[in-house]
């Protein structure tokens, strides 16, 4: 366990218990802890859901049903925001940390089923790297824990969570062969930003309309249109894709996906930089074009007008190109960085973490970075959702 970890969770704890003293807590502790709040509220769909549905078949047992009930605890803290106060700390990060602990001690007792060890130590695998991380905890996407996934009902894709923030989330969805892609679906109250990378080959599909797609793109999805993705490749493939509500926050958080079957084969193709695909846009010449702009340039690819409404806002997609020299960053909404070339320093609350390609961090809204390119050049996606 880190230390810095260790004496926070301590603090917060203490915070919590008895005289309810958070004299204690300073303003870094604070930052430090909406950094490992936000790290475990990641798990919100990944590790919390799957190690209870991979308890289930031993749900008979006490000490598995104690474990269940404190994972959906978890899942449900989800439903509250992390606190920019002191609250980050008591009682937000106290009960993420506390009822972890309360989990794994559960799946430790004698009575828990010998088979739930397995499992117990799958979830401590994703536990641990929070815990002993300094508070900034990459995620990549192509590399992906064992048992932190979510199957969605009806649309034939696996998803597993990179980064969740305030009313926004990055994700990675697994899509198989055997599938033949995402059934269509829409969401009422939430949008989205389907993105496809390297190795990408089938049709990614919105409203009536399709695009062949066999170069990486991004392509925007307003609320209550039907879209998919009909993979053509013959292998497995992951499809990252952003979600963003200002009233359901990230995927998962609240569910708001029906799934709506469609013969996707007779529907028109259509350019993917077109109106008819809600001026969907290539990523490779747009990141050809930032490796040419000069250092700490940024440059939307996405408006957030292309998905905005009033009950969800709109997801806004840019490029950064990161030098060596310090860029500094500040923002009034969480934002999602996804590093796509080159390597990177990230500097925030008194932390640093040096990021590569596919790596995904959060930066929550208010808290001051500075990224640095290592080794020259550095090009960033950033996602962020904004008020309509």
């Amino acid at each position: 366990m880190n230390p810095r970890y260790r004496d926070l969770a301590a603090l917060a704890q203490a915070a919590i218990d008895g005289r309810r003293d958070v004299s204690q807590l300073t303003s870094a502790d604070i930052d430090l802890a909406r950094l490992y709040a936000y790290a475990y509220r990641t798990q919100t769909v990944g590790a919390f859901h799957a190690t209870r549905l991979a308890l289930d078949p031993f749900s008979d047992a006490s000490a598995v049903q104690a474990a269940q009930r404190r994972l959906r605890d978890l899942q449900a803290l989800a439903m509250r925001p992390v606190p920019a106060d002191l609250r980050a700390a008591a009682p937000t990060l106290a009960w993420y940390h506390a009822w972890s602990d309360e989990v794994l001690a559960a799946l430790t007792d004698p009575e828990a089923p010998a088979e739930a060890h397995a499992i117990r130590d799958r979830f401590q695998d994703v536990i641990d790297a929070i815990r002993t991380s300094d508070g900034i905890v990459p995620q990549r996407d192509d590399d992906l824990p064992e048992q932190a996934s979510y199957k969605v009902p009806g649309i034939e894709v696996v998803i597993v969570p990179l980064v969740y923030g305030d009313h926004i989330s990055w994700n990675t969805a697994f899509v198989t062969a055997a599938s033949g892609g995402a059934t269509t679906h829409r969401h009422a109250r939430q949008v989205e930003i389907h993105l496809g990378y390297e190795g990408v080959h089938g049709r990614t599909l919105l409203d009536g309309r399709a695009a062949t797609v066999t170069e990486p793109y991004a392509m925007p999805i307003p609320p209550l249109l039907d879209h998919g993705f009909d993979n053509l490749s013959g292998h497995d493939h992951f499809v990252p894709f952003v979600f963003g509500s200002r009233t359901l926050d990230g995927w998962g958080v609240f569910f708001d996906v029906e799934p709506r079957p469609s013969p996707t084969h007779d529907w028109p193709e259509t350019p993917l930089e077109s109106a008819g695909m809600n001026g969907s846009v290539f990523l490779g010449p747009a990141l050809a074009a930032m490796r040419q702009a000069p250092a700490g340039e940024r440059r939307v690819l996405i408006d957030a007008e292309r998905t905005a409404r009033p009950a969800t806002g709109g997801l806004e997609l840019a490029a950064m190109h990161v030098g060596e020299e310090s860029m500094a960053l500040s923002f009034d909404e969480f934002h999602v960085l996804s590093v796509r070339e080159g390597r990177a320093r990230l500097s925030m609350a008194g932390i640093s973490v040096e990021l590569g390609p596919r790596d995904h961090v959060g930066i929550p809204a208010g808290l001051r970075a500075t990224l640095r390119g290592l080794d020259g050049e550095c090009l960033l996606l950033e996602a962020s959702l904004q008020p309509a």
